[in-house]
């Protein structure tokens, strides 16, 4: 066995630092192309805010810094709809900040979250036919009219979801909405409504970016920005703010982010169930 160990020791070794090599150049690959995204934005605001703390990117940055103009940072709701394992999500960092909410999703989250009044959670396959009962449920647990921020990414029925909660009075400050960015800036199209729609990997998902601007823009929202490393959620602000953001374009064209969805972007410290549960149990 000893004589075993040295025989496959170099192998190892260079095995390893052949893996290294390629995670490392990864990392600048990314990083480059992040960088020229970058670059090429229009979208001051976006260019100068994106940044990552618990998001998928770089979402976390631009919710911080369009809450802190509106002054709506600290001790407020939340409600998302898609969130996964809860591991990683748009409103965890609102959680890190000691905001309250209601998660929707159809996975079983990763921790338990049953200590703390912070966070409510149902797993739910989501629909046009109980987004109504669902939204309703979540204001009398929080004992609110509104939430401050919601947020949605579903992978499919997004854009109805969205239309259901405007018709159903929902008005929150922000609405982050993940949107199709194949379709160029004036292409309206979304998927045919389907309340069994499964996400498969490809481009039939979503609505483009154009048809979730009409949708919120008749509702007197705005789009603030769109992610720049991926360009997959959009910001919607309510117009009464729109004094605030003079950084921000007034056409869809500059504020418009092309896909980049082959970034992992998951070279960094395991996020795990216990990390999350320490944020959420925090008092």
């Amino acid at each position: 066995m000893s004589l075993l160990k040295k025989l496959l020791k170099p192998i190892y070794e260079t095995l390893s630092s052949s893996r290294l090599t390629t995670i490392r150049n990864y990392k600048i690959l990314t990083e480059l192309m992040h960088q020229e995204r970058i670059k090429k934005l229009n979208n001051n605001f976006a260019k100068k805010y994106a940044k990552q703390f618990f998001s998928q990117t770089d979402e976390d940055g631009i919710t911080l810094e369009i809450l802190k103009r509106i002054g709506k940072i600290n001790n407020k709701t939340f409600l998302e709809l898609g969130v996964g394992d809860g591991l990683e999500n748009n409103t965890l960092v609102l959680l890190s900040l000691g905001w309250k909410g209601t998660w929707y999703g159809g996975e079983e989250l990763a921790f338990n979250y049953t200590k703390t009044n912070k966070l409510r959670h149902q797993k739910v396959w989501i629909d046009k036919e109980n987004i109504r009962e669902l939204y309703q449920k979540s204001l009398v647990q929080h004992n609110i009219n509104q939430h401050d921020v919601i947020s949605i990414d579903l992978d499919g029925n997004d854009i109805y979801i969205a239309e259901e909660l405007l018709k159903e009075g929902a008005s929150p400050e922000l609405f982050i909405c993940e949107y199709n960015g194949i379709f160029p800036t004036d292409s309206r199209w979304k998927i045919r409504y389907n309340p069994s729609h499964v996400w498969t990997g490809d481009h039939y998902f979503g609505a483009s970016l154009r048809s979730f601007v009409d949708l919120f823009e008749a509702r007197n929202y705005f789009l603030c920005a769109c992610n720049p490393q991926t360009g997959t959620n959009a910001f919607f602000v309510k117009s009464e703010y729109r004094e605030l953001f003079k950084d921000v374009p007034k056409s869809i064209e500059d504020i418009f982010v092309e896909p980049c969805f082959w970034i992992d972007n998951k070279f960094k410290h395991r996020i795990s169930p216990e990390f999350i549960k320490s944020i959420v149990d925090y008092e």
